[in-house]
């Protein structure tokens, strides 16, 4: 039994194997090389209890320019639990609008944070102990958050 092979059939052969190949490229990639993402970055859409809701992006090192970006903003569920250590920011003497920055006068300290101080619209950096890459809800190590203080 002899079977002919048309060019469009070989051409749709072609296809498929292509398709195959590269397909399983890509899950052999991500298997063996994930993206690791052990911070995210984002604003505070709204605090519930111990959870906080933020919209933003995973930090990957050596990648800064390939994961962010719309398509790759990400909302997540933030987990704070009693080991979680929040920390604050405070930044004196920040210029108001306008004004001339004068780089002498600016400094910054670290004091602990309160959970109660998260509202919407804040910016934080949360800090895990494991791969959160692309993760809709994680456990957060430690997070910061600022407080500007402008010069009058």
């Amino acid at each position: 039994m002899k079977i002919e092979y048309s060019k469009e059939n070989i051409k749709i052969i072609i296809a498929i194997v292509v398709f195959v190949g590269l397909a399983t490229a890509v899950v052999v990639f991500k298997l063996f090389y994930p993206v690791k993402s052990t911070e995210f970055a984002g604003t505070i859409q709204r605090v519930e209890g111990s959870n906080i809701y933020a919209a933003g992006f995973f930090t990957v090192p050596g990648h800064l320019e390939r994961y962010y970006g719309p398509l790759h903003k990400k909302s997540v569920r933030i987990l704070i639990g009693p080991d979680t250590e929040i920390t604050k920011i405070v930044r004196y003497n920040l210029p108001i609008e306008g004004e001339e920055w004068d780089h002498t006068k600016f400094r910054a300290e670290s004091t602990r944070g309160n959970l109660n101080d998260l509202r919407p619209g804040m910016l934080v950096k949360v800090f895990s102990s494991e791969n959160i890459f692309d993760k809709n809800q994680f456990a957060a190590l430690k997070i910061e958050y600022t407080q500007d203080i402008v010069s009058k």
